[in-house]
């Protein structure tokens, strides 16, 4: 009985969930936290509350009529020392897509598009994760939706790293056809390996002890009959 409570106690766990470092991943004053690398003269992204995404604050690409990629990005880290012990991960956002001064929806090309993209500056040989791109060609995508990466992908990428390596999410326009996108609401969340909790060890210890105690003591009793 106390050898079978102590087994069971021993395998008590418990799983720790954490969130990257992300600063200000809703937007709700500014773009604190955020860069934004351009070679366009005119096209930036900015704060924004009004739209579909309003009102409680959201990134929104400003475009201007010219073929150069805008791209708001973010460089942070994971709070943990071990990253090959993550065991499930998930990166979400809410976008809209529309087009200022076209009729929804126009058709994607090479000069026209959206792309998420996230990998580590600092460890190449992690790849990148694209969670999502306009497919030049197709007509989709347009409107207010909610979009997230591929959990399996995102975890390869994520165990690749150390505890040296950061991270870089990257949300990129290109406004060839005057495009209008938005983002808000990133949440990027992880769970590391289930260790077990001290106090199962110690509870696990004492129970053995008592059932190692209880068995000699019966042995005792039976050797002096």
């Amino acid at each position: 009985m106390w050898l079978r409570v102590a087994f069971v106690f021993a395998g008590l766990a418990c799983a720790t969930s954490a969130q990257a470092d992300l600063i200000n991943p809703n937007f709700t004053t500014d773009l604190t936290g955020w860069q934004v690398s351009s070679g366009a003269s005119f096209s930036t992204w900015e704060h924004d509350t009004a739209g579909p995404l309003g009102p409680d604050g959201f990134a929104n690409f400003a475009q201007a009529d010219n073929n150069l990629p805008v791209t708001l990005f973010q460089v942070f880290s994971l709070s943990t020392p071990d990253p090959s012990q993550i065991v499930s991960a998930s990166l979400s956002w809410t976008q809209n897509l529309e087009s200022t001064f076209f009729a929804s929806p126009f058709e994607w090309s090479a000069s026209n598009y959206f792309q998420v993209r996230l990998f580590s500056p600092t460890n190449g040989a992690a790849g990148t994760v694209n969670p999502f791109s306009t497919t030049s060609g197709t007509t989709n995508d347009f409107g207010v939706s909610t979009r997230s990466a591929n959990s399996a992908s995102l975890l390869e990428f994520l165990t690749k790293l150390t505890s040296l390596d950061t991270l870089r999410l990257e949300f990129e326009a290109l406004p060839g056809a005057l495009l209008t996108a938005q983002v808000d609401d990133i949440v990027f969340d992880y769970e590391l390996a289930a260790v077990p909790e001290p106090s199962a060890f110690a509870l696990a210890l004492v129970a053995g002890g008592a059932w190692y105690r209880r068995r000699r003591g019966q042995k005792n009793v039976a050797a002096n009959a």
